[in-house]
Formats: C-alpha cells, structure tokens, sequence
C-alpha cells in the first residue's frame, strides 16, 4: 500500500484537504479525486507520481462524495457539489 500527499493549493486554500471522491480512469492509468475543503478536482498518474489538479471556479462549490467517470474518451469527470444541490463536470 502506498500513499500519496496532495500538493498544497494555490488558491481557495482552506487550511486543509478532504478528499472524499474516487475514480479509476483506463485501468487505474489516473485516479481522480475531489478536495471538498479546497474546491479541487484532480487526476493523480501512479506511473509518473504525477498530480493535475483544478480549481473550481467557485471556491465554495464543495464537490464531496460523489465522483464518476463517463464512458467518453478522454472521459468527462462529474461530482457533486454537497451544499449547492449542483452537479458538476470537467470536461478533458
């Protein structure tokens, strides 16, 4: 078992990280994930250990829990937003 520290954020920094949501894209080739506290949704490469984080644009989104992967390629990853009854996509 391996793990992995997220770098920290550059903006919407809250002090601190909750990552909540998990997907596997192609196998396990990226594991994507969503921050709630930091409003981020990211990729994390275990071959390179390698992150690609994004922000979102509003820093109170709170993506948490529910994260998932389309069956498009490159797939599109969706989440929830927990106190914006919202849904969200990031597009590749």
């Amino acid at each position: 078992m391996s793990e992995f520290t997220l770098p920290p954020a550059t903006t919407c920094a809250s002090g601190g990280t909750h990552v909540s949501g998990i997907g596997l894209q192609g196998g396990g080739s990226l594991v994507w994930f969503d921050d709630s506290l930091d409003a981020q949704v990211g990729s994390f490469n275990p071959a390179s250990k390698q992150f690609s984080i994004d922000t979102l644009v509003n820093c109170g989104a709170h993506p948490h829990d529910g994260l998932a992967l389309d069956q498009a390629t490159p797939p599109h990853v969706w989440w929830t937003e927990e106190f914006a009854n919202a849904l969200g996509r990031l597009t590749q």
